[in-house]
C-alpha cells in the first residue's frame, strides 16, 4: 500500500484526515538494486512476454481501479484503454466548496504519481518521454475504469471522504465489474464493510493491496474472502524483510506479487514526470495480480471470477503461509491450467471471522445492495478518533437524536450536581 523510493520514504507520507481518509503511504526503504536494474524484472518472472505471444493480453477484460487520482495523458497510458469515471471527478470533496474535485491533475503530485502507475502496471505501454522506457502492464489490452477517491493536488487533509471507498467500490459493481483493484487503506468502517460483502456476494473479484505499517489503517485485503495481496522482491523477499524493522504483521495474507524495486515513471524529488525512479510497495503488487487476472481470463473467457481465484491458489508459487499466504502468482501456470474444472466457489472464504471488523461466511451470504445515495456517509468530515461513530445505524435501535438528547440531560444533571456540592462545602 506504500511507496518507498531509493532516496527512502519519507517524502511519501500522506497527509491522513481521519481513520477513514485515503492512506496509500509507508515509509518502509526499499533495498538497493543493481544499477543496471529496469525495474521490469517482473515481466521475466511472470512469464508476460510468453503469453502475451500466444494472444493472452487481457482484451475483452475490465478491471476497475480504485485509487486517489491519475494523469491520463501520460506516454506509458497514452493509447490505453484508461477510462475515467463517475464523469471525470473524484468522489472526494472540497470542504470550503462542497464540490466534487477533479478525479485528474496535470502535475506531478503524491496523488497523481500513486494513481497513474497503478493503473500503468495494469495496462501501461511501456513507452516513456523521449524514446525513453516506462511502465509496461501485464494486460496491456484490459480496460481500465479508474474511480478517483483523492486529491490531485496530492494533500488530503481537508478533504477526507469518510465511505469514498466504499461508495467507489458500489459504483463499480453497478458498472458491471468483476475484478477491482484497491490501493489504498483507511480503516475498515461499518460502510467499507457493508460494501465489500455485497461485492463479494455478487461474484466480484477484489484484489486488495495489504498494509505496510499502522498508519494505514487496515487494508480491504484482510477481510474474508478477499485477495489481500503482499509485495516481494526478486529474491522472494517480502516487502520490509532484510530490515531493521522487518515485515508489517497483517492479519490475512491471500498470495504475494512482484512490488518490490518496480520501475515508476515520475520523481518525486524533482516534481518531474519526466524521469523514473525505483520503489517498492504493495500498491504495485496488487494491479499485477488484477492484470495477471485479466490475462488468465482473457485465456479462457468461459470461466467464472471465482474459478479465477481457484486457479490462482491452486497454481499459486508455495511458501511461508506467514508470509506469503497461497503463494506467489504463477502465472504461466494459470494460463496453462483450465480454471473451468475447478468449483465456482470463492476458495478465499471462510466459515468464521477472524477479527472484530472481519466478516463471516454468512455476512456476505446475507449482504444487501447498498444505496450510496441514501446510506454513504458525508463526503466531508471533521476527523473523528472514532471512525464508526457517526456511521448510519441500519440495525432498527432508537434514532440517534434521541441519544443525543439523554447524553446531554446527563452532563446537564452532573454539572448542576457538582455545583451544588460545592456551593454546600464552600458554606461549611
Amino acid at each position: 500500500m506504500s511507496r518507498a523510493g531509493r532516496r527512502g520514504g519519507g517524502r511519501w507520507r500522506w497527509a491522513v484526515a481521519g481513520l477513514l481518509a485515503l492512506v496509500p503511504a509507508a515509509g518502509i526503504v526499499s533495498p538497493a538494486v543493481a544499477v543496471d536494474s529496469d525495474g521490469q524484472w517482473y515481466h521475466q518472472t511472470l512469464g508476460t512476454a510468453q503469453v502475451h505471444a500466444q494472444g493472452y493480453r487481457g482484451q475483452g477484460v475490465t478491471v476497475a481501479v480504485i485509487d486517489a487520482s491519475l494523469t491520463p495523458d501520460l506516454p506509458m497510458l497514452r493509447g490505453a484503454d484508461v477510462q475515467i469515471m463517475n464523469g471525470g471527478r473524484s468522489l472526494c470533496k472540497d470542504p470550503a466548496t462542497g464540490e466534487h474535485l477533479p478525479a485528474t491533475g496535470e502535475a506531478l503530485t503524491f496523488s497523481t504519481s500513486h494513481g497513474s502507475n497503478v493503473v500503468a502496471m495494469i495496462v501501461g505501454t511501456g513507452q516513456g518521454f523521449d524514446g525513453a522506457p516506462s511502465v509496461r502492464g501485464v494486460a496491456p489490452d484490459a480496460t481500465v475504469r479508474f474511480y478517483a477517491i483523492g486529491n490531485p493536488a496530492g494533500d488530503l487533509r481537508n478533504t477526507a471522504m469518510r465511505g469514498g471507498l466504499g461508495t467507489a467500490i458500489v459504483q463499480a459493481v453497478n458498472d458491471g465489474a468483476k475484478i477491482i483493484s484497491i490501493q489504498s487503506g483507511g480503516g475498515l468502517d461499518r460502510w467499507t464493510r457493508q460494501t465489500v460483502a455485497w461485492a463479494l456476494n455478487q461474484g466480484v473479484i477484489i484484489v486488495s493491496a495489504l498494509s505496510e505499517e499502522p498508519g494505514d489503517g487496515g487494508a480491504v485485503g484482510e477481510l474474508n474472502g478477499t485477495l489481500g495481496v503482499q509485495a516481494v522482491g526478486a529474491d522472494g523477499r517480502v516487502i520490509g524483510e532484510g530490515t531493521s524493522r522487518g515485515p508489517y504483521p497483517v492479519r490475512k495474507v491471500s498470495v504475494a506479487a512482484p512490488g518490490v524495486d518496480v520501475l515508476l515513471q515520475g520523481e518525486w524529488k524533482s516534481y518531474d514526470w519526466t524521469r523514473t525512479e525505483i520503489a517498492s510497495g504493495t500498491s504495485f503488487a496488487a494491479p499485477i495480480v488484477a492484470g495477471a487476472l485479466a490475462v488468465v481470463w482473457s485465456a479462457h473467457p468461459d470461466a467464472t471470477p471465482h474459478q479465477l481465484l481457484q486457479v490462482l491458489v491452486a497454481q499459486a508459487t508455495p511458501g511461508d503461509p506467514a508470509r506469503v499466504g497461497h503463494g506467489t502468482v504463477n502465472l504461466l501456470g494459470m494460463v496453462a491450467d483450465d480454471p473451468t474444472r475447478y468449483p465456482d466457489v470463492n476458495p478465499l472464504i471462510v466459515a468464521d471471522a477472524r477479527f472484530k471488523e472481519d466478516l463471516s461466511a454468512a455476512d456476505i451470504a446475507a449482504a444487501f445492495s447498498p444505496d450510496p445515495f441514501d446510506t454513504a456517509p458525508p463526503a466531508t468530515v471533521s476527523p473523528s478518533p472514532d471512525s464508526s461513530a457517526s456511521l448510519p445505524d441500519s440495525s432498527g435501535g432508537m434514532p440517534g437524536w434521541v441519544w443525543v438528547v439523554v447524553a446531554a440531560a446527563l452532563v446537564t444533571g452532573a454539572v448542576l450536581t457538582i455545583i451544588v456540592i460545592l456551593r454546600r462545602g464552600g458554606r461549611r
